[in-house]
C-alpha cells in the first residue's frame, strides 16, 4: 500500500469534484430519447472546458487495432454497463 502526501490527496479531492460535477450535469440531461453519443458529446465538453482530458478517449489496450473514440461507456437499461455510445435512443 503506498501513502499518499497531501498534495496528492489534494488533486485527488479537486478530480473528485470535477467529475462529480460532470455526472450531475449529465444526471440532469438524461431523459427519455436522449442518445447516450448526445451524452458523451456532453461529457467531452464539460471535462475539456474545466481544463481536464478524457480518460477514456483514446485509451488503446495491449493489441487493440483502435483507440477507443468515446469519452463515456454508457449503456441504457438492461444492456451491458461497458457500451460505446450510440445515436440510438
Amino acid at each position: 500500500m503506498e501513502l499518499k502526501t497531501a498534495e496528492q490527496i489534494e488533486t485527488m479531492a479537486e478530480g473528485g469534484k470535477r467529475l462529480a460535477a460532470v455526472l450531475e450535469q449529465l444526471r440532469r440531461d438524461v431523459q427519455p430519447g436522449v442518445t447516450t453519443l448526445s451524452l458523451d458529446r456532453v461529457a467531452r465538453d464539460l471535462i475539456v472546458k474545466g481544463g481536464d482530458v478524457p480518460n477514456f478517449l483514446g485509451y488503446r489496450p495491449a493489441g487493440a487495432r483502435k483507440a477507443y473514440p468515446y469519452t463515456l461507456c454508457a449503456s441504457v437499461n438492461n444492456v451491458v454497463v461497458h457500451g460505446q455510445p450510440s445515436s440510438m435512443s
